[in-house]
Parts: C-alpha cells; sequence; structure tokens
C-alpha cells in the first residue's frame, strides 16, 4: 500500500499474500492482519478501508515512506544533496520482512526491487556528473582528517543552511583550522555540488603583507583565484562585487588574521553582493561582523583523566594503565572518534614507520604526551614526525622533556608558520598591544581555569581585555564564563614573564595565594550546613587554583601571609578532601604544609606564635585522617605532638583542636580512660568558645566511648544531645555520623529493626550530601544488620558495593568490616 498509487483492491492483496488459501479463509486472514495495522495506527488515522479496498491516506503529514520519499526525491529536476533517508533505505526492498510463502509476493518484490535499484542507479549517475563539472581549486589532501566530526557538521550545515551562509572558523595556531576547511570543501564538492554551480574556491592570504591598500590586494588574491576578467581602472574590490554578484559558489578564505580589521570590510562587502556566495574564513580571530557564525576550535579529546590528577597538573599521574589489555607487548588498537589524538598520533607515526605497533607502555607514553599538548594537533604530528624517524626511544625523550615548544620539522611541503611550536605562539604574541601583552601574561598566574571576579581581583584584568584575548583565540572562555589557556601558550609565556611583567608577577602570586586560600576558608562553614554541595561544587571548580595557591604558600614567601593563608584555608581544604574520599591527597598537602612550617626559623615572637597555631593546626589534621587510614601508631604519635605543643601556646581554640585529637585518637586505639578526659576538656573549651558544631562532636565521642564501655543509657544521652544541636546548626553530616552510633547501639541491643531505621536515615543524609565515603561506610552497617534480619542476599551486595570503595580509597577499617560481613554471610 505504501509503494502504490491510490487504492488497492482486497482481491489483490489475497492474491499476493495468501495464495492457496480458501477464499473465505484468505479474507479471515486480510480482515485481521488489517484490524491490527488500525490498532497500530490508531493515533494518525491513515488507514482507509471499504468492502473492495484498502489505501493509505498519502497527503498527510503523518505519512512517510522510505521508498516513496526516494521516488519523490530523484524524481526532482537535480536533486542537490544525497537522498534524506536512513542509510538502510538504500540497502536491499524489504530486506527485514520476514519469509512470505508466496511466489506472487517474491516476484512483486523482486520487481519493486528492480526499480529502486534503477532509481538509485540514476541518482549517482547525476551525482557524479555534477561533480566532475564543479569547478574547484581544491588541493589534494595526503592526509587523513581525524576527529571534527562535530564541528564538520555544524560547518557545512551553517554554509548549505541558506545560499550566503557565512561561517568563520577560528582557533589558534596549528590547531587544524584549514585542514578541517579543506575537508568540508571537499565534502561539499562531492556532497552537494548542485548548490555551488559556480564552484568552490580556496583563496589563501597568508602571502599579503598587512600594508598599503589591503582590500585592493585581496580582491586581486581572490579575482585571480576565480579566474575573473580585470579591466579598466575601477578599483579591484569593485570589479570582484560586481562579477560574483550572481553566482552560487563557496570561497574559502584561509588565514586571514593579520589582515584584520580592513579584512573584514571587503567579506562584508562580498557578503552584501553576492547573496548567494557562501564564506567561510580561517583566522586566529574573530572578524568582527554580526553576520559569522563562529565555530571555535580546540585541542583533540585525548584520555579520560582523573579530575585531582588534572587539577594538581602533575603529567605523571595521568600515566594511568590503558584497559585494551593485560599483556605489555599485545599492539592496542586505538578507535579514532574516542582517543582522536592518540589516534593521529600513531596513524601520523605509521606512515614513517608502517611497522610500529601500540602497546602498553607505548600507549601511556603517547597519552602523557597528547594531555600535555592538550591535544594540538600540529605539536602532535611534529612529535610523531620525530618519533616515526627516531624511533621509539624519542617517544620516551619528547615526554621526559621539560619543553614541548622545542618541537620542529624541515619538511618541506609544511608551511612556514607550522615549521614548529614556538614560531605559532609568537606570531599571534606581536599581534598584540602592549595591554593585551600585559594581561595575558599576567593570566598565567592562575591554574585550570579562573572566573572574571578572581581575574579582576587578582591581576585587575577587566573582562573586556579578556574578551579581546579570546576573540583572538590566545584565552578560551567556556559555557560557564570561565576562562583558560592553553599549556603550550604558558610555556611560551613563562619565557616573557619577566620582561613583561618585572615585579607585578610576584605581586600577583601573593594576591592570587590570599584571593583563593581566603575563599576556600570563608567556605568551611557552609561545608557543614544543610547544603554543603554547593560549597563543594565550587571548591571543586576552583581545586587547581586552591592547590596551587596552598604550594604557594607552603613556600613561605612571605611567611607571615602565607601562614595566615594556611590557617584560614585550612580546614576547607581538609575538610572537602575528607568528604571525597582522598584520604592521601589530604594527607599529602598537609604533610607538604607542616613540614615546611616546622622547618622554617622565626625569631619574632609574634610570628613563632602565629607559627606554632599553624603547625598545630595542621598537624592535628594529619592526626585525624592517619585516624580514618587505619594508622593508629602515626595517629598517636602525631597527636602526642599536637597537644605538647598546644599547651605552649595561649591560644584555647588552638588547645581544643589539640585535645580532640589526641583525644580520638585514642578513643580509636580503645585508651578510653585516657581519652575520655581530653573529651571533657575539649567540651568544656567547646562551651567556653560558643562553638556548637565542636560541641556536638565532643558528645559524639563520649557517646562513642561509652558505647564501647557498656555504659549504654550514658551512650544514647550523649549521643542524642548532639544530634539535637547538629540539628540546631543545621549540619547534616554530623547529624548522619551521630545517628549511625545511635543505630550501632540498638543494633548492640538486639534492636535490629530500630537499628536499620537509623542506618537508612543516615544513608539518606550521605546520599543528599553525595558524602561517598560515609556512605559506603553505612552500606557496611546496613549489610551487616540485614543478616542480623536474614536478608543475606542484601547484606552481601550492600557489602560488596562498600567494600570496592573502601579498597579504592584505602579505608583499612572499613575493608576488615565488609571482609568480616562477607565471611559471616558466606
Amino acid at each position: 500500500m505504501t509503494t502504490t498509487n491510490g487504492p488497492i483492491s482486497r482481491d489483490d492483496l489475497i492474491t499476493l499474500l495468501w495464495p492457496g488459501y480458501t477464499k473465505q479463509s484468505a479474507q479471515l486472514s486480510l480482515r485481521t492482519a488489517l484490524h491490527n495495522l488500525r490498532q497500530l495506527l490508531t493515533p494518525f488515522n491513515i488507514l482507509h478501508t471499504d468492502r473492495n479496498s484498502v489505501w493509505f491516506e498519502k497527503t498527510s503529514e503523518l505519512f512517510w515512506c522510505d521508498a516513496s520519499a526516494l521516488e519523490d526525491y530523484i524524481a526532482s529536476a537535480q536533486p542537490t544533496t544525497p537522498p534524506p533517508l536512513h542509510q538502510d533505505s538504500l540497502g536491499p526492498f524489504l530486506a527485514n520482512l520476514g519469509q512470505i510463502d508466496s511466489d506472487a509476493f517474491d516476484r512483486w518484490r523482486k520487481e519493486q526491487q528492480a526499480k529502486y535499484d534503477a532509481l538509485i542507479q540514476r541518482y549517482q549517475e547525476q551525482l557524479t556528473a555534477n561533480i566532475e563539472a564543479l569547478p574547484h581549486n581544491l588541493p589534494r589532501l595526503f592526509t587523513s582528517l581525524v576527529g571534527r566530526q562535530r564541528e564538520h557538521q555544524i560547518i557545512y550545515q551553517q554554509l548549505i543552511a541558506q545560499y550566503g551562509g557565512f561561517v568563520v572558523l577560528t582557533g589558534p595556531g596549528g590547531i587544524g583550522k584549514t585542514r578541517l576547511a579543506l575537508a568540508v570543501a571537499e565534502y561539499c564538492r562531492t556532497a552537494y555540488a548542485t548548490h555551488f554551480p559556480d564552484g568552490i574556491w580556496f583563496v589563501s592570504l597568508e602571502g599579503i603583507l598587512p600594508e598599503g591598500n589591503v582590500g585592493e590586494k585581496i580582491a586581486e588574491t581572490i579575482g585571480h583565484t576565480l579566474k575573473l576578467d580585470f579591466h579598466g581602472t575601477s578599483m579591484l574590490v569593485d570589479q570582484v562585487l560586481t562579477q560574483i554578484r550572481s553566482r552560487r559558489l563557496l570561497l574559502i578564505l584561509d588565514n586571514l588574521e593579520h589582515l584584520l580589521p580592513e579584512s573584514s570590510a571587503i567579506v562584508q562587502s562580498i557578503l552584501q553582493a553576492g547573496h548567494q556566495v557562501c564564506v567561510l574564513v580561517t583566522s586566529r580571530e574573530r572578524m568582527g561582523l554580526k553576520a559569522e557564525a563562529v565555530v571555535p576550535l580546540d585541542g583533540l579529546p585525548t584520555h579520560v583523566q582523573n579530575a585531582y590528577a588534572v587539577a594538581e597538573s602533575e603529567p605523571s599521574a595521568l600515566l594511568e594503565a590503558p584497559t585494551h589489555s593485560t599483556h605489555e607487548k599485545e599492539a592496542i588498537v586505538v578507535d579514532a572518534v574516542a582517543q582522536p589524538a592518540i589516534y593521529l598520533f600513531v596513524e601520523r607515526i605509521q606512515r614513517l614507520q608502517p611497522e610500529f605497533t601500540l602497546t602498553n607502555a607505548k600507549y601511556a607514553q603517547i597519552v602523557a604526551l597528547c594531555q600535555r599538548l592538550e591535544g594540538h594537533p600540529l605539536g602532535i604530528e611534529l612529535a610523531a614526525a620525530l618519533v616515526g624517524q627516531a624511533g621509539d626511544a624519542m617517544l620516551t625523550h619528547i615526554v621526559t622533556q621539560s619543553s614541548l615548544l622545542t618541537l620542529q620539522t624541515d619538511e618541506a611541503d609544511v608551511a612556514w608558520r607550522h615549521r614548529n611550536l614556538q614560531l605559532i605562539w609568537e606570531t599571534s604574541w606581536q599581534s598584540l598591544t602592549h595591554q593585551q601583552q600585559f594581561i595575558l601574561a599576567s593570566c598565567t598566574v592562575f591554574h585550570g581555569t579562573f572566573s572574571p571576579i578572581a581575574a579582576h581581583a587578582v591581576i585587575d584584568a577587566e573582562v573586556h581585555v579578556l574578551h579581546e584575548l579570546v576573540a583572538k583565540s590566545l584565552l578560551r572562555l567556556d559555557e560557564w564564563d570561565r576562562y583558560s589557556m592553553h599549556s603550550l601558550l604558558r610555556e611560551f609565556i613563562d619565557a616573557k614573564r619577566a620582561i613583561t611583567l618585572g615585579n607585578a608577577h610576584a605581586a600577583y602570586q601573593l594576591r592570587h595565594m590570599q584571593f583563593y586560600l581566603q575563599a576556600t576558608g570563608q567556605k568551611t562553614a557552609a561545608l557543614h550546613g544543610p547544603t554543603p554541595q554547593q560549597p563543594m561544587a565550587e571548591i571543586q571548580t576552583e581545586l587547581a587554583n586552591i592547590l596551587h595557591a596552598w604550594r604557594q604558600a607552603c613556600r613561605l614567601d612571605p611567611i607571615g601571609d602565607s601562614l595566615v593563608a594556611l590557617a584560614q584555608s585550612l580546614a576547607g581544604v581538609r575538610d572537602f578532601h575528607l568528604f571525597r574520599g582522598l584520604y592521601r591527597e589530604a594527607l599529602a598537602l598537609l604533610k607538604r604544609a607542616s613540614d615546611a612550617v616546622s622547618s622554617v626559623c622565626i625569631f619574632d615572637q609574634e610570628m613563632e606564635a602565629l607559627r606554632k597555631t599553624t603547625l598545630c593546626l595542621l598537624l592535628a589534621a594529619q592526626s585525624n585522617i592517619y585516624n580514618r587510614l587505619g594508622l593508629h601508631n602515626e595517629s598517636d604519635e602525631m597527636s602526642q605532638r599536637v597537644l605538647a605543643l598546644a599547651r605552649t601556646l595561649e591560644a584555647p581554640d588552638v588547645l581544643l583542636q589539640a585535645s580532640l585529637a589526641r583525644a580520638t585518637a585514642l578513643a580509636r586505639a580503645g585508651i578510653y580512660q585516657e581519652a575520655y578526659p581530653l573529651l571533657v576538656e575539649a567540651h568544656t573549651l567547646a562551651e567556653r568558645l560558643a562553638l556548637p558544631d565542636t560541641l556536638s562532636i565532643t558528645y559524639y565521642w563520649m557517646g562513642r566511648i561509652f558505647y564501647f564501655t557498656d555504659r549504654y543509657d550514658e551512650s544514647r544521652d550523649c549521643l542524642e544531645k548532639g544530634l539535637e544541636i547538629a540539628i540546631k546548626t543545621q549540619n547534616r553530616l554530623h547529624q548522619a555520623e551521630i545517628l549511625i552510633y545511635l543505630g550501632c547501639l540498638d543494633e548492640w541491643l538486639n534492636k535490629p529493626q530500630s537499628a536499620n531505621a537509623y542506618f537508612e536515615q543516615a544513608l539518606a543524609i550521605a546520599q543528599e550530601l553525595m558524602a561517598l565515603p560515609r556512605q559506603f561506610a553505612i552500606m557496611q552497617l546496613l549489610s551487616r544488620n540485614a543478616m542480623l534480619l536474614g536478608n543475606y542476599g542484601r547484606g552481601i551486595t550492600l557489602a560488596q558495593q562498600a567494600l570496592a570503595y573502601a579498597m579504592e580509597i584505602e579505608d583499612r577499617l572499613n575493608i576488615v568490616l565488609n571482609y568480616r560481613n562477607l565471611i559471616w554471610a558466606y
């Protein structure tokens, strides 16, 4: 019915589909089939029947059939694009239909197949003729385009959506603008030939000097490329505009940035004069025209990265083993779509070394290199060429060398501007004003991404200057309005920073440290509030800058500002890491700071007191983390040192933290008689200093000590008092901690149902707060409780999930507890 014009008789359908049936049986089968079909198509109301015939209402907007669409498309006077059908539509007719026992139907299907084969053949012949007739000057491409599928589609859709499309392909030097533009042009030549009957023309503007009458020079170059006739004394620009006025063509203007802003005027005139002329521009800088559709290019995607390792900017941390193979020498196959940067590197090496095999060891090195290059295609190709010429040893050398700007080539067919990485940034740098150079160099104080607010606070940068640098492809602006800089550009500017900034760089480093560490410290209260997700997300966003500021503070230069910054930010940095389960990372940060603070010698009495105060807080935080990691000997030693140092200071807030650190270390070690008096001391100090959150913590630890010493009523009393305070202060995480031990108390008192309710409440809070370490600790408890209730299946599942996470974060206590649960279950 879909391929037949007009109604089809019921008798014809019966003859095709039910030969050999009695008339009554065949009619019943047809009625059943039509009933089922009508049920499927009820919402669309396109199936119609009468006593003799059946038909579809093909005039309805709801009706569509690929076969009919193909016929209509090819019947058009001059199809200009590939048929708008799924790829399967060009395959065998009714290929997915099951076997039908009817010779008549088989003959009809073969006839239809022959008809559509002829239609497709006609289309292909017509398209080939159009392609061969299309004038163009596109250069032959000797290398494949890797990646860029999304940008490729965006560009050609913008160009063909309407006549007169105007796209500006922007990005830093060597990012692949020209190569992508040529790939789009070639695609338009083969797939949209009749859309540009007057040709597709590639115009290189690289050789034009930005002096004299730039517009006339561009017009002359375009005219010679399009083989236009120049005559008389009128301006060449006017002659070009006159001759292209009625043409339908695609004009690719390559490397336009050095001719701005003069070149913008002639491009605008071309668009105004030639309403059917499409223009694709490649430029490091936007043209500043309202009509331009800007498509920015960045590096090719590399490998899945660990977010914390990226924030730390430690390339060695990114050398994670691939999952492709467990055998070091087994070949790995890289997917061009999923990992285009890695694929490009390997593909370019294999052009020089066909026998090159990608193994696990090489894969890890290539991943690290591509990440250092941030997927920069020219950098990848230059590095691959060196490895292809010099062998695998060169790969190790390149990965470990401090500078990648030295990568270069002497290949004759490589444009001069792409001979080395240093040169591509130098040309962009020279195009900047003094102010732009100063601000760009100042931006190197940031790591990762940074906000306009931070830029103004730290380096006095105005938004309009930052946007000028974005327009020149020297800064990147993401969808969250955050700026960043390519690592190769940062490396280039490092060599110019001293001359460009002078003493300003040291001042900006200090302001950077103060800005980010102070902001982190200010989030501490919110981390313990009802919605810690927001400050957690904010810290995660700024993590690269926070970690760099922390490292800068650990240099203790200047010492006073650095000590203040460390003390201010300590609680926020610590709590963020604990919240995320990043215990080892937190310990490394705290140890770096405490080592620096403990080793410095200060003679100023006031500054020495600040040093000791900061050191106490750092050591107390380390003791806490040692406890969480099950390293009780280290925690015991550290907490003793903290308390001894705190008692030499006249600082009750520091003594409070030290007493609490020592008490918790003793309590975790089971030395309750010594832990309790210290908790009482901490409790008294918390009351005197009016610190309700800390008071809640002291009640919590007292409740734990009473629990482990079989004083259950006193345990419940302390835990409930702590919970009441945590609810008043809206400290959701403390609420979860206390609910856990109320559950443990009821479980011990043989009240598994009540215990389960407490654990479920605690889990709900931990899940709401996305506190993974707490979630899995609670799952361990729920696992044990489920087994007490006889639900061993749930208990095993929870224990397995909790065990996997405990092993990931090296939580020794919960590893042991989960293994115990599993042994118990089995």
